[in-house]
């Protein structure tokens, strides 16, 4: 089996440069893994007042349906 994990911190706003990281090579690689065969654990950490709102959630998992259509949060 192959299993790769992956830190998925916010979608895109400018805190994300704050935290070190480009959201577009996050999101590139999550879509990469998935073409490639690879089960995909996706770990977002939510921050109270920083990456917690109603808005920011829906736009996380928007985007991790589309990756893969038969995803389904635990």
């Amino acid at each position: 089996m192959r299993l790769y994990k992956v830190d998925l911190k916010v979608v895109p706003r400018p805190e994300l440069r704050a935290l070190g990281g480009t959201l577009k090579n996050v999101l590139d690689t999550i879509v990469m893994l998935e073409r490639k065969g690879f089960l995909v654990e996706i770990v977002t950490l939510l921050i109270p007042g920083f990456n917690d709102s109603d808005e920011e959630i829906t736009d996380i998992a928007r985007f991790l349906r589309g990756c893969r259509p038969t995803c389904r949060g635990t």
